[in-house]
């Protein structure tokens, strides 16, 4: 008995422990997501282009320059990211888009077409942007709103969003920091001269769009703790009224002798007028004054004489502002320069504006 229940015992205990030790099942792993083939991300990417095109038509620039920037990730055209430009220069994204035209025209697969068509967009993309132009000593380096630029020199200026901007430039263990302002379709200079004697200045903003040479103006800010030496500006006056009022006076003299040659022929056709009529009736047909054929003779001359007086007035006047207008074109004053420590220096500027105070 005592060796049954043992044996009972020792099979009750082989079974728990067979039991315990029974594997559970494995957690069935999670299904992977099958990646898209070339094929099928291109036929997205075609969906992006078209879903763009709809929304620009649309005016939904915003829309337009997501979808195309999805498509452009997979078609990288020319065309496409023309298009892309075009959006975000609609949309608000005017310094996403002169990265992209800019890309453009260094593409080497664009054509003349593309390069014209981009030139014109960056042109509306520079005028609602605003622009920072830094000069330095070479190798110094630049930062601006404390995002490092790369070194000096730099050949074209910094798009920006318009506003204030923090520009420093930084060589020889010397660091100068000045604070800039430029408006829309402004483009700003900041010039530093890194040496302790002289502190950096900046220019004042001139419009980016100019027909022929810009002209720059500089003026000396408030506070400046710079040298004596360093405030002297030029002020340069310059007045386009030198060349328009002598040309509005040669002007009239050439109205006024074209008009006096025209009463000159006006007298001479009434000269002929009155050899024809002295030809027609006899001689001494004018011995009574107060016929009615005399009177009409008195008449022609009359004509004669006042059209020739309006001629010899109007030549004689127009040989007066002949000559009125080259002396005055001779003695207008020139430009006149003045040194002075709240100046204004204006001078052409080829690319933009700058100065020195």
């Amino acid at each position: 008995m005592r060796n049954a229940l043992l044996a009972l015992a020792v099979t009750a205990s082989l079974s728990l422990v067979a039991t315990t030790g029974e594997a559970q099942p494995a957690t069935a792993a999670p299904p992977t997501t099958a990646q898209p083939t070339p094929d099928q991300a291109r036929a997205d990417a075609h969906k992006r282009l078209g879903e763009g095109l709809d929304r620009y038509g649309r005016g939904d620039y915003d829309g337009a320059r997501i979808a195309f920037e999805q498509a452009y990730a997979v078609l990288a055209s020319v065309d496409l990211l023309y298009n892309l430009s075009r959006a975000e220069v609609k949309s608000g994204h005017a310094l996403e888009a002169l990265v992209h035209i800019r890309q453009i025209l260094r593409d080497p697969k664009a054509t003349a077409d593309d390069h014209t068509k981009a030139a014109r967009l960056l042109d509306d993309a520079n005028h609602i942007t605003a622009h920072v132009a830094i000069e330095a000593p070479a190798g110094a380096e630049l930062v601006i709103d404390h995002v490092p630029s790369g070194e000096a020199p730099v050949n074209e200026p910094f798009d920006v969003t318009p506003g204030k901007h923090v520009c420093e430039a930084r060589a020889n263990g010397t660091s100068r920091v000045i604070e800039v302002t430029a408006s829309v379709g402004d483009v700003v200079t900041a010039r530093f001269a890194l040496d302790a004697a002289r502190a950096p200045t900046v220019s004042a903003p001139v419009p980016v769009p100019v027909a022929g040479p810009p002209l720059l103006v500089v003026v000396q800010p408030q506070g400046d703790t710079s040298e004596p030496g360093d405030h002297v500006a030029l002020r340069r006056h310059e007045s386009n009224a030198r060349v328009v009022v002598p040309l509005v006076i040669g002007a009239a003299a050439v109205v006024a002798v074209g008009v006096g040659v025209g009463f000159g022929l006006v007298s001479k056709g009434k000269e002929n007028d009155a050899e024809d009529f002295r030809g027609a009736n006899a001689p001494g047909f004018c011995v009574n004054r107060g016929s009615s054929v005399c009177t009409q003779y008195a008449s022609i001359l009359d004509s004669q004489q006042q059209a020739t007086n309006v001629e010899r007035v109007l030549l004689i006047g127009g040989g007066v502002l002949a000559v009125g207008a080259v002396v005055t074109y001779l003695v207008w004053p020139h430009a006149r320069h003045t040194e002075g420590g709240a100046g204004i220096w204006v001078t052409p500027a080829p690319g933009g504006v700058g100065g020195q105070f």
